[in-house]
């Protein structure tokens, strides 16, 4: 019986052809069982990895090599065949060769043996080997280990502190406009003021101003903060001297001895004085008497929550026909106005915001912002 034909294309067998006597199919089968057995032992793979690589040594020295059929264990179709068994070579060989082969043999076993898939990869190449679609090409699965390093790299936050204050924006909606020169007489910033000699900060000045509807805030040393509409009374920016540092943020200028770190809220919605106000109509700015009072009647003031509405109201209920507020905080009720008051520009009344309504403009000092009913 003619046996299987082996030549060796780059060291790895490939099946030229195969006996009628043998099928393929019997062949691959017995080989597959073989290799994905679980009882199969390292000496059994050694032993057919070695018999099939010395049929490649013979086959590349331009011999052919006649192998006698191969049978199986009596015992079990699923054991792959014995030593006794194992194809058996009818030509004959260097044994040097052989033993070469077997010993590489051995070393690609151990190697196979350290991969996670071995079972697999013995399978994929009984396939490749023995197929007979495969004549003219062979195909190999490598199953190889990697290893993994882990690197660890260390994040290093480098921090630096100065101590140096500063006079910039900050992410809110206030920028700085600069160094403005203030005099005791007559503040250059005017409206509001708040004075904290041990925690003032910039952050403070400006939500003090924000409350009070107020576009500038103006820092002096000694923690004063000033509010208001415009920068009068000869203020002037781009000054040099604000230098001092805030009580309560020593990383921050305060301005400095007549000097004010200015900053404008770009946010800022601008009060206006309400045209009507429930039964009452807006009259007119006028100016206070210097020696009594042009409006008398009733009065009171509301230091926190004065508005437009909360004087207009009190008027109605008490009967007067004319409400006027003074000073911010004050109201004046009356039936009518003295005319010793001139009437004035109604910017004059445009200057102090109602406690209670940062909307709502509620007049100045020694000017009434006349309603009548």
């Amino acid at each position: 019986m003619s046996g299987l034909t082996l030549y060796t294309k780059d060291s790895v067998p490939i099946v030229s052809g195969i006996s009628s006597d043998v099928s393929s199919s019997s062949l691959l089968s017995s080989l597959v069982a073989s290799s994905s057995s679980t009882s199969v032992t390292s000496s059994t793979l050694s032993s057919s990895l070695s018999s099939s690589s010395s049929s490649s040594l013979l086959s590349s020295s331009s011999s052919t090599s006649t192998i006698a059929p191969l049978t199986t264990s009596s015992t079990s179709s699923s054991v792959p065949a014995t030593s006794s068994s194992s194809p058996r070579l009818s030509s004959t060989a260097s044994s040097t060769s052989l033993s070469q082969l077997s010993s590489t043999s051995a070393s690609s076993l151990s190697s196979s043996q350290s991969a996670s898939s071995s079972a697999q990869t013995s399978s994929s190449t009984a396939q490749s080997i023995f197929s007979p679609s495969l004549s003219s090409s062979t195909s190999t699965q490598t199953s190889s280990s990697s290893t993994s390093t882990r690197s660890t790299s260390t994040l290093v936050i480098s921090t630096t502190s100065s101590s140096t204050p500063s006079a910039t924006s900050s992410p809110d909606t206030w920028d700085y406009l600069g160094c403005m020169n203030d005099t005791t007489t007559a503040r250059a910033i005017s409206g509001a003021s708040l004075t904290n000699t041990t925690a003032m900060t910039v952050d403070m000045c400006k939500d003090f101003c924000e409350s009070k509807n107020y576009p500038l805030a103006g820092l002096e040393n000694l923690g004063i903060c000033f509010c208001g509409l415009a920068a009068k009374n000869g203020g002037t920016l781009g000054q040099t001297g604000c230098t001092a540092a805030c009580p309560g943020d020593k990383s921050k200028f305060c301005g400095g001895s007549k000097r004010l770190n200015v900053y404008n809220n770009t946010a800022y919605i601008p009060p206006s004085i309400p045209k009507i106000s429930g039964a009452y109509n807006y009259t007119a700015c006028y100016n206070e008497l210097t020696n009594a009072r042009a409006m008398t009647g009733y009065t009171f003031t509301n230091s926190t929550g004065m508005t437009v509405d909360v004087c207009t109201t009190s008027c109605s209920a008490k009967g007067y026909l004319l409400a006027g507020l003074q000073f911010g905080t004050q109201c004046y009720c009356s039936n009518a106005i003295s005319a010793s008051a001139p009437i004035v520009d109604d910017i004059q009344c445009k200057v102090l915001v109602c406690p209670g309504n940062k909307l709502q403009y509620c007049s100045a000092g020694s000017r009434l912002q006349v309603y009548s009913s």
